[in-house]
């Protein structure tokens, strides 16, 4: 007997919302208008990001040390989103790989032995309400910085107009970090078939106690075959994200570094947003 792959399904609207903001995820078993929105969410990133960093380069004069670093920052910024986002299209079929052994997993439950569907209900609206809660709080963040950055523009003569080029630069940055949000969910998604199979061991372990040989070769069986494909569904899952996540960390670091630098200028100037305006 063959079931029919659940989880997407569950999963569609954060899969999709993923999507919308230049993660174009793949999954087995999509329709055709998802397919042709999952292209367009591709060939709009690939081209809105590229354009974007230019435009918001050129809104920059790389003339002070405050600025060069300004201007290294955005290069990091935009090319680690390029790089996300490529890395998505061409780990196509890893996660198809991922997908298909999270099946292979579903298959083994057909037994009734586990409710599915009620679990997966639970799991996609916590995802549901984490990905757009943190995405809201993430809005109101730099909704709240360019507001006091245009404040401060206008009476102190910032030499960055980041009024003009805040929408640009913030794209990129959301790319990485609704990366990270996707990798959350797969590892979230992995989380809880661990969790599948620790429960199935414990229930297993009770009814072997009690039965013949031939059921317990068969219960060991299909432990295996879980163990099995969750390694595999990891490994693929791994593969996925290996290169955006180096250059997410490496962003992260630099962020980290500047964020210190500028501490240092406050503290020894008194003055932040004189010190960046300084000519």
């Amino acid at each position: 007997i063959r079931i029919k792959m659940t989880l997407p399904n569950y999963l569609s609207f954060a899969l999709n919302f993923l999507r919308f903001f230049g993660i174009p995820l793949q999954t087995p078993q999509t329709s055709k208008r998802t397919k042709i929105f999952i292209r367009i969410c591709t060939i709009f990133a690939l081209i809105a990001i590229p354009i974007c960093g230019v435009l918001t380069f050129i809104a920059v004069t790389a003339r002070y040390f405050n600025e060069i670093l300004v201007y290294v920052q955005l290069l990091i910024i935009f090319f680690t989103a390029y790089i996300i986002v490529l890395e998505v299209v061409l780990t196509k079929a890893e996660q198809l790989r991922f997908w298909g052994f999270i099946k292979k997993i579903e298959e083994l439950y057909l037994d009734g032995s586990l409710n599915l569907d009620l679990k997966y209900k639970k799991f996609s609206r916590y995802q549901i309400r984490r990905i757009v809660g943190m995405f809201i709080f993430t809005i109101a963040i730099y909704v709240f910085v360019v507001s006091v950055s245009r404040f401060f523009e206008d009476t102190e003569n910032m030499a960055t107009n980041w009024t003009v080029t805040w929408l640009f630069y913030y794209y990129a940055v959301l790319v990485a970090r609704i990366r990270h949000h996707s990798h959350i969910l797969v590892i979230q998604i992995l989380k809880m078939h661990v969790e599948f199979f620790n429960e199935d061991l414990e229930r297993m372990g009770k009814i072997l106690k009690l039965s013949i040989n031939k059921d317990v070769a068969k219960e060991l069986d299909v432990i295996k075959f879980r163990h099995a494909y969750l390694w595999e569904a990891i490994t693929s899952a791994n593969k996925c994200h290996r290169w955006s996540q180096l250059f997410n960390i490496a962003e992260d670091l630099y962020m980290f570094i500047q964020s210190l630098y500028w501490t240092y200028i406050c503290l020894k100037t008194n003055n932040f947003f004189s010190a960046c305006s300084k000519s």
